[in-house]
């Protein structure tokens, strides 16, 4: 039966990789937790990420360890943001309740879309980010060469994403003062 958010769930795989309307979440998730807006998830942006889906529970050393030593990081440690597309992707082919769960604490429904009242994904987070960002040292400049953004993945829905996002932000912020 289907859920609140109507229609069937959403598809997180498409072939080999991730769905294109999956990529498209996965690009707001990590704009919104990359604070220093640097194009990576620090230490302090990836342990809030991992307390928002998991309920306030962050990382141990050893999870912290192992996304360094499997998926792209920058020369500092942090998880880039192809990076972040590896981890989800492991994560979903071998534990795909993990992704949906991952994605409901986030706010998104069985179709990826955000809905407005529901999930940790919103100004509290950001607090949460800015918080955990104020005891970390300012950011090193982001690296100068070119990274592809994406390992495998075609740049056309990733850019069509970028644009998304903030008309989705948009509707959202509009849909929270019409409800006041």
């Amino acid at each position: 039966m289907p859920k609140k958010g109507g229609g069937r769930r959403k598809q997180l795989l498409h072939g080999d990789w991730l769905d294109p309307q999956l990529e498209r979440v996965l690009l707001e998730v990590f704009a919104k937790f990359d604070a220093d807006d640097d194009g990576a998830l620090n230490e302090a942006e990836l342990q809030t990420f991992a307390a928002a889906c998991n309920d306030g529970e962050e990382l141990g050393e050893d999870e912290l360890q192992q996304i360094s030593d499997y998926f792209e990081v920058t020369d500092d440690g942090a998880l880039t943001k192809a990076g972040f597309f590896q981890m989800v992707y492991m994560q979903t082919t071998s534990r795909p309740q993990d992704t949906w769960n991952d994605l409901k604490a986030l706010g998104y429904d069985e179709t990826l879309a955000l809905q407005s009242k529901q999930g940790r994904l919103n100004e509290s987070v950001a607090a949460a980010v800015a918080d955990a960002m104020a005891g970390v040292a300012a950011a090193s400049p982001a690296a100068t060469e070119d990274v592809p953004d994406e390992p495998d993945a075609p740049d056309a829905p990733a850019a069509a994403a970028a644009g998304a996002g903030a008309g989705a932000k948009q509707e959202e912020e509009e849909e929270d003062a019409a409800a006041m």
